[in-house]
């Protein structure tokens, strides 16, 4: 009878070490496959934010925010300085013979409008610019007219044109630019009502 009731305490005692250790088992696989849930979503989430950031670098062209940061006026002074030279790609402008060689008595300068850029092997800019002139017995800027270009920046930061577009009125240069004046006094006027929120 003792050795009947030792025999079933010792398999009660391994079937209970084995129900254990199973246990044991299936918590360990469940964390792990949770776990490994978890490392798969943060790697799916990690790959669809540097695909957006490529995307955003390498895809379509991206609104230029602020057209007096220097990477913008850069190759808005180079068509410029493109036009005063007479390049025959700005030869169809009506005011092209005006700004070509511009005389002492006159100065010419230009203004981005519009400006989208688009990251290739170097950057694309296709601008919108308007040319004003200012002489020396007015002293005050006079628009002359403006127009739509493409410029190309290559790796060494040298610039070309590819492509003179359509020439734009005078009356289209400033209603551009009252438009980003009007912008950019309510975009300050967001910046101040933010501090002022800031500082409740």
């Amino acid at each position: 009878m003792q050795t009947i009731s030792n025999t079933f305490t010792n398999i009660t005692s391994k079937t209970g070490r084995i129900t254990l250790v199973f246990c044991v088992l299936v918590i360990i696989m469940s964390s792990i496959e949770v776990g490994g849930e978890k490392i798969r979503n943060i790697q799916n989430r990690r790959v669809k934010q540097e695909s957006g950031t490529k995307r955003k670098m390498l895809g379509g062209f991206q609104t230029a925010s602020d057209l007096n940061n220097e990477e913008i006026q850069q190759p808005t002074l180079f068509v410029l300085e493109s036009l005063e030279q007479g390049n025959d790609g700005g030869s169809y402008l009506s005011y092209a013979s005006i700004v070509k060689q511009n005389p002492e008595s006159s100065s010419y300068t230009a203004v981005p409008l519009e400006v989208f850029k688009q990251v290739v092997a170097g950057m694309i800019y296709k601008m919108k610019i308007g040319i004003f002139e200012t002489t020396s017995e007015a002293k005050k800027k006079r628009c002359i007219g403006g127009l739509a270009v493409t410029v190309f920046r290559d790796l060494k930061g040298e610039f070309s044109v590819m492509k003179w577009g359509s020439e734009i009125s005078c009356e289209e240069v400033e209603t551009i630019m009252l438009k980003n004046s009007n912008k950019g006094e309510s975009e300050d006027e967001e910046s101040e009502d933010e501090e002022a929120e800031d500082n409740e």
